[in-house]
C-alpha cells in the first residue's frame, strides 16, 4: 500500500506541474500590494517556491517509505504535507481572493478541473501518509 501513496503522489506532482505550467502560460497578473511595490514582495513568492520544493521533499520521503519500509519515512512525509498543504491552501486563498477583484480576468475551465484533481489528489496523498504515520495501515 505505501507504492500506492508514492504512485499517487507522483501523479499529484505531475498535476501540479501541469498547473504551474498553465498558469505561467496564462500570464496571470499579480495583485495586491506587492504589485505596486518592488520593495514588498509579500509572502505569495516565497509560498510559490517552497510549495513545489516541500512536496519533493515529501515525494524522496514517500519514496524511502516504499523502498525502506520504515515508519519515521511516513512521519516526515505526513509533516511535510502537512506544511506543503498548508502553503497550497493559503495559495489557493490568495487566487480566489485576487480572481474577485474587479478588471481580473476569468479562469479557464481546465485550469479549475486541475486545480481540483492537483488538490484532491494532494488530499488522498496526506490521509494514505497520515494512515501509515500513526500506524493504522
Amino acid at each position: 500500500m505505501n507504492i500506492v501513496a508514492l504512485v499517487l503522489g507522483i501523479l499529484t506532482a505531475g498535476v501540479g506541474v501541469g498547473l504551474l505550467v498553465m498558469v505561467s502560460r496564462a500570464g496571470v497578473p499579480a495583485h495586491g500590494p506587492e504589485a505596486h511595490d518592488p520593495t514588498r514582495p509579500g509572502l505569495r513568492p516565497l509560498i510559490e517556491f517552497f510549495h513545489p520544493v516541500l512536496a519533493v521533499v515529501a515525494l524522496a520521503c514517500l519514496f524511502g517509505l516504499a523502498y525502506i519500509g520504515d515508519r519515521g519515512f511516513a512521519v516526515a512525509a505526513f509533516w511535510v504535507l502537512v506544511v506543503t498543504a498548508t502553503g497550497g491552501l493559503t495559495l489557493l486563498s490568495l487566487n480566489a481572493r485576487d480572481s474577485r477583484r474587479p478588471g481580473s480576468a476569468a479562469r479557464p475551465a481546465a485550469l479549475l478541473r486541475l486545480i481540483a484533481a492537483h488538490g484532491l489528489g494532494a488530499a488522498a496523498v496526506l490521509t494514505l501518509a497520515a494512515l501509515y504515520a500513526f500506524g493504522v495501515l
